[in-house]
């Protein structure tokens, strides 16, 4: 998990260097990496927008960033896995704030596409997954915190 990072680093630092576009035929050289504007700016900022049939930063950076962040988080988790399972508080608080959060970030969407579009039933179906998301880690954390409870009760009964 930690090293996620490699192949897709790879793919960017061949990018940065060699490729000034995924489809040259369909992008226009003022949008192309390296000839209409700079290759940081192609693959790290605006320059590189699907209106453009530009699709490398959905297909090179986006992944560099996936694996970057995935690979981060496995190598926290590694160091930090041992002091977690050790506080049970810390354990049933960090699942009920990320879901909390997801919770928040579904309803402020949820609002925010209400506000622009007005109401569409496909809405329903993209909403779906951060409510799931949201209801497991809150439920994931009463679970945890239940389970302590029943854990603390056992090891005052046995003393």
């Amino acid at each position: 998990m930690v090293w996620v990072w490699l192949l897709p680093s790879l793919g960017m630092a061949y990018a940065l260097l060699n490729v000034p576009t995924l489809v040259p035929r369909l992008v226009k050289p003022e949008f192309q990496a390296g000839i209409g504007q700079s290759r940081l700016f192609h693959y790290f900022g605006s320059g590189c927008q699907l209106g453009n049939y530009c699709i490398d930063q959905s297909s090179i950076t986006r992944p560099f960033y996936a694996s970057l962040a995935y690979s981060l988080a496995a190598w926290v988790a590694l160091g930090t896995f041992k002091r977690w399972r050790q506080n049970r508080t810390f354990e049933f608080l960090v699942p009920l704030l990320v879901g909390i959060l997801f919770l928040i970030a579904t309803i402020y969407d949820f609002i925010q596409s209400l506000y622009i579009g007005g109401w569409r039933w496909e809405y329903l179906y993209f909403v779906g997954t951060p409510i799931a998301m949201w209801l497991y880690l809150i439920l994931l954390a009463y679970d945890i915190h239940k389970n302590s409870a029943v854990k603390t009760s056992d090891d005052v009964a046995a003393v």
